[in-house]
């Protein structure tokens, strides 16, 4: 994920090739963002008042995951490539 982040803000000539550049760029973005929204809602429930449902947060991760494919947001292949980290 942190290599991805880095990506976002990298010029794509300078930077060297990962094992997901197969991948569109707009499609690793978005994936990254959503990956970076999921972990600050996870750090928010933690240090809020309803740290008890912290463990429902991370439950919902996996059917997050399989929702972005169902609905089409992202491809199976493209989402089996940026899943490997």
């Amino acid at each position: 994920m942190w290599e991805r982040i880095k990506g976002v803000f990298t010029d794509k000539q300078l930077a060297k090739t990962e094992r997901w550049s197969s991948v569109p760029t707009n499609v690793t973005t978005m994936f990254t963002a959503i990956q970076v929204a999921c972990l600050g809602a996870m750090l928010w429930v933690k240090s809020s008042s309803i740290g008890v449902l912290f463990p429902v947060v991370i439950a919902m991760l996996a059917p997050l995951r399989f929702g972005l494919v169902k609905f089409g947001l992202f491809k199976k292949e493209d989402m089996d490539i940026l899943d490997e980290d």
